[in-house]
């Protein structure tokens, strides 16, 4: 009967998949728990042959230290699996510290390469447990199924659960729990790769090699059908390097009518000036007042502006509310979304009730048949929570699709199918998506269809659950993407708007992204924070949004200042915030192009600097009184002491605890100054100043590319102007690098700090002489052969690693 069971729902994963009939290659994760020493043979009997993820344990490194460098030298990403295995949840702060140090340094020392990849044993975790791997810098997570995905501390990139998250893609789930035969197996991944590809999705699976490793041929000849397919095999690495390559090219500002008085001349001049290349104006709003055609508000407020906005090249976007209609429901109260104790909504209307869906594409044939418009957008595509819709159409239609022989009550509803019901709700949904879809297809033709979806519902479940938004159903039927990122309070964390996008991405894959910033206007923001934001929004999105025109102006009550406000223009004009290019144009200055590096170290220069490198000065760009301290008080006759035993191979102990403690005096806020005024001094040396930069560190790739991001960045805050193959400071940039000098700033002393954070160290434990790979920063480290704590100022003799041996290793600095 199990067998016959298992059957059936391969058969209707195969025949009946989930995902419409357009299906696109999609990237397959294949990940590897590797723990035990029979994985090595296991692996090497599977013999796949493509990129992978391995989420190794510090003791089966330590164990196999050939092999897994053999793995990290094969071009797949190397990943933490804590030390010993143990449930993670049950240890106390000190144990769990150690238990992920002494794993994370293991890794390292074997790859040369910084360990930001982590998978948790047994996938348990809390959050005590993510708060400590962000503190000791691990950057990505995979230990949720995207089906319940709900961590937002590190960036998620979840194990693929399919057939409507009843399955997870896993070995163990489908080799053990069920005892799939070797057919089986394969049924469901291809039944998996299927559903995905019809939703646009990347694939993860998790695998533990002594578990694959008993039908071999499954796996490779799943490789071959998703080869045949036009898939491909990534490591995780690879993957966020493809969402990285999104860069932010649209801008755009939301217009809403509904308060206060406008002028359409101001605003089609404003947002020009601005750079916006897309407006999406409020064609109705939710109390149901219609700003287009001659009997709207303004006398056609909306199509005046429109004609305005569109001379002046910008895309013109519809913003109408799909479910929200306070005079619609005034006319037809059986429309309304109805709460679990049965009152019925005054604004709200049910996706169920088919004069709904009828109601809002009437709507959008009028504005397609009136206006040249660019886009249909639809805000309000969701219900407003767990509370609603309870109305008879809907309990009605949910019981037929589920074949029902009575109608469930509410209790029932949100206990024994609580499932089976939220399903359902989100396919509601994207059916009202779908229907709306097809009218501006067939109306409109190339217009493009959007739609606001819940920032929250991405990276929590129980929120998509509330909202109704299953963003991997629901996008396939827009154009494109517009998560909204609210942006109010202080505590905020800024991280949680680039989980946004990424999570978007796990989701949506490849569909154009644009990451809309909604600032509560009850809420206060300072400069910092605002750019924070906007570098936030820009990670692996295709466009930025503001979201309300009235932040932008006095009238509305502004709480931007007039630098944030020239920052949006700066942003706006085409500088962008997170653009590391291969080759990169800067106006006609061409920069050289970088030697392939690796990509997870792209990823994180990405991400940091972007939180970090713009308001470090950009808050204070016009506080011409401000003072500056960004050098440490280091001894000249110190540091060109250590710098001349460097070069000499003559650095000991003493002396390289001595250059730790200078490091320490060096807190982020003054590392990210004085890479700012390095910058401008190379520029006011040199017209062509790139190069100049370069060979501050010659042979490291990473500073190169760290290097270049700064270049951006003092372009992007006005300090340089490009003009003719030529750069050239600006005066606010003269003014800031003559600030930076008197606050300390001296080339020599800094570069010699800064070659200092990107080399790698080799020394020898005095205890047991076996070598170890650190950082000049850690006055200490433990030693991977004997496990002893040693001091850097015990150690006979000190190696500086040559950059092109160990460019990667960072261990757990977070300067960068």
């Amino acid at each position: 009967m199990k067998t016959i069971i298992i059957t059936i729902a391969i058969l209707m994963a195969v025949c009946f998949p989930t995902a419409p009939a357009e299906a696109r290659p999609v990237p397959v994760m294949l990940s590897f728990d590797t723990e035990r020493n029979e994985d090595v043979s296991a692996l090497r009997r599977l013999d796949l042959r493509v990129p992978a993820t391995y989420f190794i344990t510090g003791q089966f490194a330590e164990q196999n230290r050939e092999f897994v460098a053999e793995l990290s030298r094969g071009g797949n990403t190397i990943g933490s699996h804590s030390h010993s295995h143990p449930h993670l949840t049950q240890l106390d702060a000190q144990a769990l510290e150690y238990e992920m140090r002494k794993a994370k340094q293991a890794l390292e020392s074997i790859t040369g390469k910084p360990a930001l990849w982590f998978r948790a044993p047994y996938m348990e975790y809390n959050e005590q447990v993510m708060k400590s791997l962000k503190k000791m810098g691990f950057v990505y997570d995979s230990s949720d199924q995207d089906r319940w995905q709900r961590q937002d501390v590190l960036y998620e990139v979840p194990i693929s659960s399919f057939m409507n998250g009843t399955m997870i893609a896993s070995d163990y789930d489908m080799l053990y729990r069920h005892n799939a035969t070797a057919a089986e197996f394969e049924g469901w991944l291809k039944a998996l790769y299927r559903e995905k590809a019809g939703l646009g999705q990347p694939v993860m699976i998790l695998l533990h090699p002594r578990m694959a490793v008993k039908y071999p041929e499954v796996l490779r000849s799943f490789v071959t059908f998703v080869t045949k397919e036009g898939g491909s095999f990534v490591s995780a690495d690879t993957w966020m390097s493809s969402v990285d390559a999104h860069k932010p090219k649209r801008y755009s500002v939301w217009v809403d009518f509904s308060s206060g008085s406008h002028n359409a001349e101001a605003i089609a001049r404003n947002l020009s000036g601005l750079g916006a290349t897309d407006v999406f104006l409020m064609a109705r709003d939710t109390k149901g007042n219609s700003y287009f055609g001659p009997e709207g508000v303004g006398d056609d407020l909306f199509g005046k502006t429109l004609a305005l906005l569109k001379s002046r090249g910008m895309r013109v976007h519809a913003w109408i509310p799909a479910l929200a209609d306070a005079s619609a429901l005034r006319s037809h109260p059986e429309w309304a979304m109805i709460s679990q104790n049965g009152t019925r909504s005054a604004i709200w209307l049910s996706p169920s009730h088919p004069e709904v869906a009828a109601h809002t594409a009437e709507t959008v044939r009028e504005l397609l048949k009136s206006y040249r418009l660019d886009g249909i957008h639809l805000d309000d595509l969701r219900y407003p929570d767990i509370n609603h819709d309870y109305s008879q159409t809907a309990v009605r239609d949910f019981a037929a699709d589920n074949k029902l022989s009575s109608l469930p009550g509410v209790a029932e509803l949100i206990s024994s199918r609580y499932t089976a019901w939220t399903n359902w709700r989100a396919g509601e949904i994207a059916a009202f998506a779908s229907k709306i879809r097809d009218v501006v297809k067939k109306e409109g033709g190339n217009v493009e269809f959007s739609a606001a979806l819940s920032g929250s519902a991405s990276v929590s479940y129980r929120e998509a659950e509330l909202s109704g938004q299953d963003i991997a159903v629901l996008s396939r039927h827009l154009d494109l993407l517009v998560p909204v990122a609210i942006y109010a309070r202080e505590a905020y964390d800024e991280d949680r708007i680039s989980h946004i996008a990424l999570s978007i991405r796990n989701r949506a894959g490849e569909r154009p992204v644009m990451t809309k910033l909604q600032f509560d206007a009850s809420g206060k923001w300072s400069d910092e924070r605002f750019s924070k934001a906007l570098a936030g929004a820009a990670s692996g999105s295709d466009g930025i949004g503001i979201a309300d025109y009235r932040l932008l102006t006095e009238a509305g009550g502004s709480k931007m200042t007039d630098e944030s406000l020239e920052l949006l223009r700066k942003v706006f004009g085409g500088r962008q915030l997170s653009s590391i290019e291969p080759r990169a144009s800067l106006g006609s200055i061409v920069v050289p192009q970088l030697p392939m590096m690796s990509a997870i170290f792209m990823l994180v220069l990405l991400f940091v600097m972007n939180f970090v490198a713009i308001p470090v000065f950009g808050r204070h760009a016009h506080a011409h009184t401000r003072e500056l301290s960004i050098s440490a008080p280091v001894s000249e006759k110190t540091w060109q002491e250590i710098d001349a035993a460097i070069v000499n191979g003559s650095l000991d102990g003493p002396a390289a605890e001595r250059l730790s403690g200078i490091l320490h005096q060096y807190d982020a806020r003054k590392v990210q100054q004085n890479r700012i005024a390095l910058v401008l001094d190379a520029i006011s040396r040199s017209n062509d100043p790139v190069p100049e930069l370069y060979r501050v560190l010659n042979h490291s790739q990473e500073w190169k590319a760290l290097a270049l991001k700064y270049f951006h960045e003092v372009c992007l805050l006005g300090y340089a102007d490009i003009e003719e193959h030529v750069v050239r400071l600006t005066p606010s940039g003269q003014a800031m690098l003559s600030r930076a000098i008197e606050g300390g700033f001296e080339r020599e002393q800094w570069i010699f700090v800064e070659k200092r954070l990107h080399e790698t160290v080799a020394l020898q434990c005095p205890h047991c002489g076996s070598e170890n790979l650190t950082h000049f920063f850690w006055n200490s480290f433990e030693c991977s052969g004997c496990g002893k704590k040693v001091q850097m100022g015990h150690v006979h003799h000190i190696f500086v690693r040559d950059a092109e041996e160990s460019s990667t290793y960072t261990g757990s600095i977070d300067f960068y």
